[in-house]
């Protein structure tokens, strides 16, 4: 007897269904680019601002010259306002070079959304774990900052403090650099586009050294004999490095960031640079 019994259809979806490739979610440890752009990207961030110094601090040299009547000993260069805030310009310029360049490589030529593609979140942590991670970290740093004088050298004399003494102008201009531009730019090029990249082929533990000690290395020529203070720098590029692979994220590292230089701006405004 032929059986009659009603059978449910199977669902059917919309027409042409499976016949294009569906967007795959964004994965910031799996970008579309490798470690090459992500070391390109770094060797931009620091060849740019080098160029661009040399290009900045001509005329003010010849300027400098022309006022002396001879050409100015390094002594008078690295005690010159002039030179500090031609420095400046430059580090400034080759952010706004470096950005472009982490921009075209992250967007595809605004094939891919930039923030989203760098991870731009907080890894599921609510308000109070958001303030406690960022607490916690500022104050671990300042606790170093504090203590690793004692058991390190820390030349006061470094290339940076001998900026922060040419004029009250230099102070404001790199209290308002490390405050607006420094935290997003650096940890866009470090935690975002160079971890990411390495992070693709190389693995964690590659890419954490890696990202760590060329973003303690490009400080080093600020300051030379200060090894309390590169060592704080190498742990806080350590820490920022963990918090982004821990959330995929560098939301939280820029936010960090930003406290703690915050802090040090704070620290160079209030103090007296006699």
């Amino acid at each position: 007897m032929e059986d009659r019994t009603y059978q449910t259809p199977a669902p059917v979806g919309p027409p042409f269904a499976g016949a294009f490739p569906q967007p795959q979610p964004i994965d910031p440890d799996r970008p579309r680019w490798g470690p090459g752009a992500g070391i390109g990207a770094w060797a931009i961030s620091v060849a740019a601002p080098l160029v661009l110094g040399v290009l900045v601090l001509l005329p003010v040299i010849m300027m400098e010259q022309k006022a002396l009547g001879r050409m100015p000993t390094q002594e008078e260069m690295m005690t010159s306002s002039k030179v500090a805030i031609a420095s400046i310009i430059a580090t400034v310029g080759g952010q706004i070079i470096a950005m472009i360049a982490c921009w075209m490589i992250v967007t595809n030529m605004r094939k891919q959304p930039f923030f989203e593609s760098l991870g731009w979140h907080w890894g599921g942590l609510d308000l109070a774990r958001r303030i406690g991670l960022v607490v916690g970290v500022v104050l671990v740093m300042i606790g170093l900052q504090i203590a690793l004088p004692y058991a390190l050298p820390d030349s006061s004399n470094t290339q940076f403090e001998q900026m922060l003494r040419t004029s009250a102008t230099v102070r404001y201009l790199i209290a308002a650099m490390a405050v607006l531009t420094a935290p997003i730019v650096e940890e866009v090029i470090y935690r975002g586009v160079l971890y990411s990249g390495l992070r693709s082929r190389m693995g964690v533990e590659a890419s954490v050294i890696i990202v760590t000690v060329l973003f303690a290395a490009v400080h080093v020529p600020q300051y030379w004999g200060a090894w309390a203070s590169l060592t704080a720098l190498t742990i806080l590029s350590l820490m920022l490095t963990v918090i982004r692979t821990a959330s995929k994220s560098i939301l939280p590292c820029v936010v960090v960031h930003l406290v703690f230089n915050c802090v040090g701006a704070v620290a160079i405004l209030v103090n007296k640079w006699e």
